[in-house]
């Protein structure tokens, strides 16, 4: 008790006096993510300092804004599941929706607020085209993550205009794996493009950012640029 008094009068900010880990008897601001209420810094850092997200796993909504630190409300998501279901009113948690092309032909247009999809495991079989619009797909990688498949029946994921992001998310035995063109800018963060029949990613024209993924065992070329932008990081 008198610890933590001793913190409270001394700074508002660290008010919390720990009493466990490698912080015991320094005043700190949270012990635990639950103490972080800031949507803007969700995550109590191993100083004790509350911070902006850094995996998805950090928020309850199950995404983070990694670009803003900010954690996705869950109003601004749709979730979708191997076993959920296409229908008008499909997206929360309990009734999600089961394909990407159902969410963005169906669904969003008529709640645009929810430009970030949140996928669960499994194999979604989609071939998913995109234009004019600003997307996030976000999934999970691992043996038993997130994988997007066109089971070899054309590309499997086309953007010819529009912001799209796809993150932690494997695309796999497609035609190609994904095709930008034009004025689209793609986005692609902790991913794996890997065993398309011929190509895993083209960009025409585009621009196309990948960031700390794996492009293996295509048919053809791993990645083929016409006139795009095509960055490695």
């Amino acid at each position: 008790t008198d610890g933590a008094d001793a913190c409270e009068s001394k700074d508002s900010d660290t008010a919390l006096c720990a009493d466990n880990g490698a912080n015991t008897g320094r005043c700190v601001e949270c012990e635990t993510s639950a103490e972080c209420t800031d949507p803007l810094r969700p995550t109590c850092g191993a100083d004790g300092l509350c911070k902006g997200c850094i995996e998805h796993a950090d928020c309850t909504s199950g995404v983070c804004n990694r670009d803003s630190g900010e954690c996705v409300p869950a109003s601004q998501i749709f979730y979708l599941s191997t076993t959920g279901t296409d229908d008008a009113d499909c997206g929360a948690t309990g009734d999600e929706c089961k394909s990407v092309s159902h969410v963005v032909t169906t669904r969003l247009p008529s709640d645009t607020n929810r430009n970030w999809l949140k996928l669960g495991e499994g194999l979604f079989v989609d071939s998913i085209s995109l234009s004019s619009t600003t997307l996030h797909l976000i999934g999970t990688l691992g043996d038993t993550g997130t994988t997007i498949s066109s089971a070899g029946a054309g590309r499997i994921v086309t953007v010819d205009a529009g912001q799209v992001l796809a993150d932690s998310i494997k695309l796999s035995n497609g035609t190609d794996g994904l095709y930008c063109e034009g004025s689209a800018t793609v986005r692609i963060f902790d991913s794996e493009i890997s065993n398309n029949n011929m190509n895993g990613l083209i960009a025409t024209e585009c621009t196309l950012e990948v960031h700390e993924s794996r492009i293996e065992n295509n048919g053809f070329v791993g990645a083929s640029v016409n006139s795009g932008t095509l960055g490695l990081y």
